[in-house]
């Protein structure tokens, strides 16, 4: 027996004995109203019963009624619906590097409008005049000058011009009056006429070679050539530049500007500067070991025997005391990724350089290529001041890179100053100016203000042309101010035509947004040729890694994203990343740790918006996650976080709702479950109004749940079972070791039953342990019925046969309805039965399982609003004088309380 019994019964004897002993005295006369006297005051020897009891165990309140019933565990409810994860836009070029990218560039629901056909709409009326004046233009165009970007020619008269080919290896070194070696053809077709003729000096007026640049190449050297001298080594050396410039398209210019660097080092071999210059040019067509060796020698390192052969006498040191030797061989190492060895290099050459700008200007350029930003700048900006003139070659150079060192910084507005600086000190170096230009429109996009970055790259493409960079830039900006599609598209596409050898960005980029725009298997395969050109591309990797986690491939991104988090440990969007792909694989403690790093890069504008749609989807990421690990106020205060960034977050207010549950405040969960729906009152559609609506009235529903569970461990069977009206021929159901047994011998045919009742709308489910003892020769059952005034209108019985079988019958009044099953259960066997009723579709399902299998599963309209009690219990049917041995056990009931 329990304590309290033994504890009350104690009580009731000890006060009984007081009574009696009381009694027993002899009952004193009655009190004289003068000199009375006091009683003398009751002591009971034994101390206080109740309170000198020793306990043991919880103590329990003993005036509470004692009670089976007890409430459920809360629901286990689901996260709300999140939404998608935001992502990058992918970042411009200049680039700031991935710590800045997700200032601005990380995005909720970035989209463009249109298909990939919708270009720029014009009416009807524009078209037709644009058409009429372009055939205008075309009609008037002088077919000679056409003609001449293409073919040589001879004028032989004022009416009369030869179109075609000049022969000669001397070619080039025709003047007026020379005899003209000729190879006509039809300007129409491009096909020879006649054969090869030669024009004497009286046969024609004038000549010339077709505007290409091969012409205009050997036509340049010769001149060159022709005023060589000492004085003209800064024009030469400036034309050299040029020819490096165009070696690309036409390979014969790097030769020539060889040769003309060499002819600089003869004219003056003192000046340093033409020697770097010869060095340069061995670096533009890479003969980088004789670059090197050129360098190394000037400067007076020592070298093997075995030199490259110069073209020209070198002596070893000559230049030993000047900073700019150092500073190539620095340029060459940083080339070759030995950036080491090649600081080392700009070190001894900023020592060296009193007022040369260069050393400090390569040595902040490879410290900002690092990402050490503070140091970098100490030494661009020590540069700048030291520059000669703002407008030289190196003084734009430094100018840019002072750009690209407020971008690393993030500092936007110095970054804007420092790109329109560079641009103003361009003047007419257009090469210059167009990457300032760039450079503002990088400054705008990164800041968050697309809409400036779109009219900086329009007007830009107007100024340049179709430069690749310029074009990548206007691309983004339109998609990022939510532009057509095929505007976008067409842009980033004429970018990779522009720079095939540095279009990973631009791939990239486009595979982005293909993939917004609904094409998704073009995206992955462009991605693919992205990361094949350049396979450490970190936006491409990223992008992978993002799209690997949105189709499931958890795996896949895991390792894609542990990579990154080591590479660009101050991205923001990183960790996002790696954080919410840990939650989604069940890792909550890492995604906590992820989660923590990602709050702390936070940009500061994040603290100071009511609207930061974007984190806030973190942020309540973040709370989910600490759901998970059962720190409900810590992620309660991360939803309140969430709505402070986002009001319109109706997901957070949800997910509060959830945690507010869990901690056990139902009321306030249920008022913020129904600001949701009041907020999305018109939008019953909304996954978030549905979420609202169904947990709040299954909360409310629970709450009113009660769980009463009987494990028949006592001596007595608890109140409320009925062993007596359904007892039958001889068999009395009875509590025996430890179960509720209908054991015994039936003297005729009969069925015994003994069974618990709730109130029929109450009920929610029933469950037992069920067992057919040893000597059990009949049919046994456990059953459900709906009484109604001791009248049966429903019942489900689940039974076994002699032979072991399972079988069900469902019996609506005078109707029944029989199954069967594969199932077999030997005697002394358990199974454990469950009845299961779903109240939440318009009509009732009920659910049967037998040892986890599914018996029954159905609506049963008959429990939609039923009246009277539902009996739970079991039966054992004979058909003749047959033993009977069938048992309940560990029986649990749930119901609804009033």
């Amino acid at each position: 027996m329990r304590r309290e019994p033994i504890l009350f019964v104690f009580v009731l004897l000890v006060l009984g004995l007081m009574t009696y002993s009381l009694l027993q005295r002899t009952a004193p006369r009655a009190a004289r109203l003068t000199g009375g006297k006091q009683l003398e005051e009751f002591v009971l020897a034994t101390g206080d019963p109740v309170v000198s009891l020793p306990s043991t165990g919880e103590p329990r309140d003993l005036l509470r009624r004692p009670n089976a019933d007890e409430r459920l565990p809360p629901l286990q409810l689901p996260d709300p619906e999140v939404a998608q994860l935001p992502v990058l836009l992918p970042p411009p070029m200049p680039d700031c590097g991935p710590m800045h990218w997700s200032d601005f560039l990380l995005q909720a629901r970035p989209r463009i409008v249109g298909g990939l056909d919708d270009l720029v709409e014009v009416d009807g009326s524009a078209v037709a005049l644009a058409g009429l004046e372009e055939s205008t233009a075309e009609a008037f165009v002088d077919q000679d000058d056409q003609y001449r970007k293409t073919y040589d020619w001879i004028r032989l008269n004022p009416l009369a011009t030869l179109y075609g080919h000049l022969l000669g290896e001397n070619r080039f070194d025709y003047c007026k009056g020379d005899v003209l070696r000729f190879r006509q053809v039809d300007p129409h077709t491009g096909k020879d006429r006649f054969g090869d003729v030669e024009f004497g000096p009286d046969e024609y007026e004038d000549f010339g070679f077709a505007q290409t640049l091969r012409n205009q190449i050997e036509l340049g050297v010769r001149e060159q050539r022709q005023r060589m001298s000492a004085a003209r080594v800064p024009e030469v050396a400036t034309y050299v530049h040029w020819l490096l410039d165009q070696g690309l398209a036409e390979p014969i210019a790097f030769d020539y500007a060889e040769e003309l660097a060499l002819k600089t080092v003869e004219l003056a071999p003192n000046d340093v500067n033409n020697w770097m210059l010869l060095g340069e040019v061995w670096e533009k067509t890479f003969q980088l070991d004789r670059a090197f060796a050129l360098y190394a020698v000037l400067a007076g390192e020592k070298l093997p025997p075995a030199l490259p052969d110069f073209g020209v006498n070198v002596e070893s040191g000559r230049f030993s005391r000047s900073a700019r030797p150092r500073v190539q061989m620095g340029r060459i190492l940083r080339r070759l990724d030995l950036l080491a060895d090649a600081e080392k290099q700009f070190q001894q050459a900023v020592q060296l350089a009193a007022g040369d700008a260069v050393a400090p200007l390569e040595y902040g350029l490879l410290l900002l290529e690092q990402g050490r930003i503070a140091e970098a700048s100490a030494h661009l900006k020590r540069a700048m001041a030291m520059q000669g003139q703002r407008n030289s070659v190196d003084g734009l150079k430094n100018a840019l890179a002072l750009g690209r060192l407020a971008l690393a910084a993030g500092n936007w507005a110095e970054a804007a100053q420092a790109y329109a600086d560079a641009e103003r000190a361009a003047g007419s170096n257009t090469k210059v100016a167009l990457q300032a230009q760039a450079g503002s429109i990088a400054v705008a996009y990164l800041s968050g203000d697309f809409a400036r970055a779109r009219e900086l790259a329009g007007s830009a493409v107007d100024r340049f042309g179709a430069d690749g960079r310029l074009l990548y830039l206007r691309g983004l900006a339109e998609a990022a101010i939510q532009g057509a599609a095929g505007e976008v598209v067409r842009d980033l596409r004429a970018a990779v035509a522009a720079q095939p050898l540095d279009a990973a960005p631009a791939l990239s980029a486009q595979a982005f947004w293909l993939d917004q725009a609904g094409e998704g298997d073009a995206a992955q395969e462009i991605l693919g040729q992205a990361l094949e050109m350049v396979p450490s591309h970190l936006y491409s990797r990223y992008l992978r890694a993002h799209w690997a986690t949105r189709d499931g491939d958890l795996a896949g991104a895991r390792a894609e994203l542990q990579d990154l988090v080591q590479i660009a440990p101050q991205c923001a969007a990183v960790f996002a990343e790696y954080g919410s792909l840990l939650f989604l694989d069940g890792a909550y403690a890492q995604a906590e740790v992820a989660f923590r790093n990602l709050e702390e890069l936070f940009p500061a504008w994040v603290q100071n918006r009511s609207q930061a749609p974007a984190w806030a989807g973190l942020v309540l990421r973040h709370g989910l996650n600490l759901l998970q690990l059962q720190q409900t106020e810590e992620a309660i205060s991360a939803f309140d976080q969430a709505l402070s960034l986002d009001e319109n977050l109706i997901a957070a207010r949800n997910a509060k709702a959830k945690a507010l549950y869990l901690e056990g405040d139902l009321d306030t969960a249920v008022a913020e479950f129904a600001y949701v729906q009041d907020v999305l009152r018109e939008q019953e559609e909304n996954p978030q109004f549905q979420y609202a609506q169904r947990w709040q009235q299954r909360i409310l529903e629970h709450a009113q749940l009660r769980r009463w569970v009987d494990a028949f461990d006592g001596k007595r069977l608890r109140p409320g079972w009925d062993t007596q009206s359904q007892a039958r021929s001889g068999v009395e159901p009875k509590l025996e070791d430890g179960a509720l047994w209908i054991r015994g011998s039936h003297d005729s045919a009969a069925e015994t039953q003994t069974f618990r009742t709730v109130l029929g709308v109450a009920f929610r489910s029933f469950e037992a342990d069920w067992l057919a003892g040893m000597e059990h020769r009949a049919e046994a059952s456990i059953f459900l019925a709906l009484q109604n005034r001791s009248k049966v209108t429903w019942s489900f019985q689940v039974t076994r046969d002699r032979e072991g079988l399972i079988g069900w019958t469902m019996t609506r009044g005078t109707r029944s309805e029989q199954g069967r099953s594969e199932i077999r259960l030997s005697l002394g066997q358990v199974a454990h039965v469950s009845f299961q009723l779903n109240r939440e579709p318009k009509q009732p399902v009920l659910t049967v399982r037998i040892n986890d299998e599914i018996l029954f599963s159905d609506a049963v309209t008959n429990l939609r609003n039923p009246t009277g009690r539902m009996a739970m219990g079991i039966g054992a049917k004979t058909a003749h004088a047959l033993p009977v041995a069938v048992s309940v056990d560990n029986v649990q009931i749930v119901y609804a309380i009033p």
